[in-house]
Formats: C-alpha cells, sequence, structure tokens
C-alpha cells in the first residue's frame, strides 16, 4: 500500500509533541488509520498547554500592573510632584535623551518613536508614556530649544539630498521602463560576474 503524509516532520523541528494521522490504503480500498508520535509526551498531554496558558495570563496581568504604574506616574507629574522625587521613592532610574528632532531615529534617542512623536506636541514640565521593548517608558519633557543655524543648514542640506537621490532613482526606474517598453531587452546577469 501507499502512506500519504500531511507533512514530512523529523524529530526535534516541532516545538510541541504533535501526533500525525498516517492513513494505509490498500488495494481493496482498506483505510486503516495509523497514529505516529513525533516528540516526546510526557503524562498529561495538556500540562504544557496549562502551563503556557497560565504563563500568558501571569504576562498579561503584569503587562496591566506595568501600564497602570506608569500611568500612575503620569498623575503624579500632572499634580506638581517632580520626576526626581517620584523615582527616588519609586526606585526607579532617571535617563536624560539628548536633543532630537523630528527626523531623529529612535535609536538615537533611546525613546520609543511613540513617545518622541508625544513629546512634540507637549509644554515644558508635561509628560507622557508609551510602550517600549521593556515594558512602559515615561518622559518628561525639559525643555524645546530652536536649532543652531548649523542644525539648520545640516537638517535641511540632509533633506535635499535624500529628496535628489528620491528623485534621480524615480526618474532612472521610469527611464529604464521606458527602454523596457520600446526595446526587447534580455538579462543576463551571470555574464556580469565574468569581467575580465
Amino acid at each position: 500500500g501507499r502512506v500519504l503524509v500531511p507533512a514530512t516532520v523529523a524529530p526535534g523541528q516541532l516545538p510541541r509533541p504533535v501526533r500525525l494521522l498516517l492513513f494505509t490504503l490498500g488495494v481493496l480500498g482498506l483505510a486503516i488509520g495509523v497514529v505516529v508520535t513525533v516528540g516526546h509526551l510526557t503524562g498529561d498531554p495538556l500540562a504544557d498547554v496549562r502551563a503556557d496558558a497560565a504563563a500568558a495570563v501571569k504576562a498579561e496581568a503584569r503587562a496591566k500592573a506595568t501600564e497602570a504604574r506608569a500611568k500612575a506616574l503620569i498623575e503624579k507629574i500632572k499634580a506638581g510632584q517632580k520626576i526626581d522625587a517620584i523615582a527616588k521613592a519609586e526606585k526607579l532610574e532617571i535617563k536624560t535623551s539628548p536633543a532630537f528632532t523630528r527626523l531623529t531615529h529612535d535609536a538615537e534617542s533611546g525613546l520609543p518613536s511613540v513617545l518622541m512623536e508625544k513629546l512634540f506636541s507637549l509644554k515644558p514640565g508635561e509628560a507622557a508614556l508609551a510602550e517600549s521593548a521593556n515594558g512602559y517608558t515615561v518622559a518628561v519633557l525639559t525643555e524645546v530649544r530652536a536649532p543652531s543655524e548649523k542644525e539648520k543648514s545640516d537638517t535641511t542640506n540632509a533633506l535635499r539630498e535624500e529628496m535628489r537621490q528620491g528623485v534621480a532613482g524615480d526618474l532612472f526606474q521610469q527611464f529604464v521602463g521606458s527602454l523596457r517598453s520600446r526595446y526587447d531587452i534580455t538579462l543576463k546577469p551571470e555574464l556580469l560576474g565574468e569581467r575580465p
């Protein structure tokens, strides 16, 4: 007879024990079901599922507690408490980010991009929070400063160059598309590597 396997799976490739159902078809159309276990089933097969579900519930509860704690910090700041005093009482570390603009990447500022956007709508002394890789980040805007002439010039030049490259790329793609529609082009990338 023939064996039909729904998927080819080697032991060790599966994160959890899986049971595959194989059907052996005989000449007379007789079907016999065979259960093959891949992986290691131990004791109660639902124990892993229960443990995963319990861990997920605990993780969700921790996430909600962390969010509630961050919101409570925001409320304390709104009530007029200083962030230094709050951090000391809550045993939290304070970090000061470098100055950033709307064009600064979050890796440069150390803040989530969502939080950076929120900070641009605040006045000095106001706070905002956003979810981050490690929970929640609470930030207080300390100052808004005008860029120096050099920073303005650097930003303008960077934007000008980015726009120039974008337009050049678009024009090149249109040119290539135009050539391809006019002429029969055959690409042979393997020949490019064989230059003398």
